[in-house]
C-alpha cells in the first residue's frame, strides 16, 4: 500500500531562506504532527507537497499523486479528497463570506452550498462580512 503522503528530498530556495532535503513519509492510519519553529519551512513543505509551488529538487505525493500534478487539471479530482488549513487566510480581504462560498462552488465538484450556509450561521459569521474583518479564527 503506498503513503498517503510522501517527501523525498523536497528543497526550495528563496532569497534569505532554503528549506534543504526534507524527506518523510505518512501512512494510512497515521496520526502526524509537522512541528518546528517559526521560519523553519513547515508552509513551505506543505505548499510544495500540494504543488502550490515549484520544487528545485526532490520530489512529493499525495493520495499517490505527485505534488506537481496537484496545481494542474488532472490533479483536480485528488484535491478535492485533500482538507489542509493555513494558519492565516489566504483570499482576498475585499471578499465577502458569500463570495467565497459561491468561488468554492465553482472550484470544487462536490462543494455543498446549503452545508455551507448552515455552518456559517452556526458558527455566527456574517455573509456580508469581508474577509478582511473575520479575526484569525473566524477566517
Amino acid at each position: 500500500m503506498k503513503p498517503l503522503i510522501e517527501a523525498h528530498g523536497i528543497t526550495k530556495h528563496y532569497d534569505g531562506f532554503s528549506l534543504q532535503d526534507v524527506s518523510f513519509t505518512v501512512d494510512e492510519g497515521e496520526v502526524v504532527g509537522f512541528v518546528g519553529k517559526n521560519g523553519a519551512g513547515k508552509s513551505t513543505t506543505i505548499k510544495a507537497l500540494l504543488g502550490l509551488i515549484e520544487l528545485d529538487e526532490g520530489e512529493g505525493s499525495v493520495l499517490g499523486t505527485p505534488s506537481a500534478q496537484l496545481s494542474r487539471s488532472e490533479g483536480a479530482q485528488v484535491k478535492e479528497r485533500i482538507g489542509v488549513v493555513f494558519d492565516a487566510i489566504s483570499l482576498p480581504d475585499h471578499l465577502k463570506v458569500a463570495d467565497v462560498g459561491r468561488i468554492y462552488s465553482r472550484t470544487y465538484t462536490s462543494w455543498d452550498p446549503r452545508l455551507f450556509a448552515q455552518l456559517t450561521g452556526e458558527l455566527d459569521l456574517d455573509p456580508k462580512k469581508t474577509v478582511k474583518a473575520l479575526s484569525r479564527g473566524m477566517g
